[in-house]
């Protein structure tokens, strides 16, 4: 939504190593007793010589998936967790400090 977030990367790693799809997916609710899920169409993650932007590439189109569909029904979102509290800086450092302890 316009402002940087910190975003796990986890899935889309293990995707582009192994080889296998991430299936989007989402859950609304219809009415009091019904849900609906609904899944994308599965997304394969690029797995070229640039892994850095091929993971970023991943998450910026996770995110835009994310976005498009919080959109389509904001009154029924919500976070478990403050996305916006690590900034992509602070991660980036708290990273290069945990990869210099290796």
């Amino acid at each position: 939504f316009g402002k940087p977030a910190y975003t796990p990367t986890g899935a889309f790693e293990l995707a582009r190593i192994t080889g296998a799809s991430l299936v989007p997916s989402i859950c609304y609710r219809e009415s009091l007793n019904r849900l609906c899920l609904t899944f994308g169409k599965p997304w394969v993650i690029d797995s070229t010589e640039d892994a850095e932007k091929d993971i970023q590439e991943a998450t910026q189109r996770a995110t835009k998936y994310l976005e498009d569909k919080i959109s389509e029904r904001p009154e029924q979102w919500m976070w478990f967790h403050n996305r916006w509290k690590t900034q992509p800086d602070h991660f980036e450092k708290k990273k290069r400090a945990n990869d210099d302890a290796l």
